[in-house]
């Protein structure tokens, strides 16, 4: 555990808990993050977070998040039974590119340039409504807003991601995504989205297929994502587009201070 508490790990009699600090969202929740990486725990665990929760808050955390996958039913309960609530399902969408690629589009993927990012980072502040940060009530709107906005400034000369500006067929800018290449060879793509003005007019596809064809073009084995349970809209687009699902995970958030917007 390092000085200041703001990542380590911890074991107690029944369970092992282990930490990082999210140092990118400090700006946008007015105090320190902390992401709970791992959890393991025994059945019948009596051990407590409390300890833990007291020198978080004391080091300036004011919110924590976790991710347990769904199939971990023991850890799940004992988070929920430390303060940490539910907050959404993530699902995994997965595609392995095999074969000739059969999709076309009027769209394409190119790697942002330095006077698009401000014009992405808008878009990105207006895009989202359904995943975990804007579902969380406890969480102001705008700082999460503030928050997606902030990554893709962030993604642009970032060392492993990548911005990528999604243009129409006659150059328009209509959406964006952030993508990584894992050791495995297969693309992440950690952050996307559609203008708000184009959403629900079929641009979506468009875009999600020219980024498969570019993906592929680049040399991913494959490409990985995650998308809250409630957007059925994009889960829809993704199984469409032949997306398999790995197993599911439980995100779950606690409120440790003043989160300021």
């Amino acid at each position: 555990m390092d000085p200041d508490g703001l990542n380590g790990t911890w074991q107690g009699a029944g369970c092992r808990v282990s930490w990082s600090e999210a140092t990118w969202d400090r700006p946008h929740f007015g105090g320190a993050v902390v992401q709970i990486t791992s959890v393991e725990v025994e059945v019948g665990c009596s051990d407590s977070l409390a300890p833990l929760m007291e020198m978080w808050r004391k080091a300036g955390v004011v919110f924590v998040s976790c991710r347990i996958p769904a199939s971990r039913v023991a850890e799940i309960i004992w988070m929920q039974q430390q303060g940490l609530q539910v907050i959404e399902t993530a699902l995994y969408p997965e595609l392995s590119f095999t074969g000739a690629p059969t999709w076309s589009t009027t769209c394409t993927a190119e790697p942002a340039q330095a006077q698009e990012v401000a014009l992405l980072s808008q878009m990105a502040e207006g895009t989202f409504g359904l995943e975990r940060l804007h579902a969380d009530p406890r969480v102001p709107n705008s700082v999460a807003n503030r928050r997606y906005g902030g990554w893709v400034t962030s993604s642009f000369g970032h060392a492993s991601q990548r911005l990528w500006s999604m243009k129409d067929e006659t150059g328009k800018i209509v959406g964006f995504f952030v993508t990584q290449v894992q050791a495995d060879g297969y693309w992440y793509w950690h952050l996307n989205g559609i203008a708000p003005e184009m959403q629900g007019r079929g641009v979506g596809r468009q875009v999600w297929r020219a980024m498969l064809l570019r993906s592929r073009a680049d040399g991913a084995l494959g490409v990985r994502t995650c998308v809250t349970a409630r957007n059925l809209r994009v889960l829809r687009l993704y199984w469409g587009l032949g997306f398999g699902f790995a197993e599911p995970a439980m995100t779950l958030h606690a409120i440790l201070g003043d989160i300021r917007p």
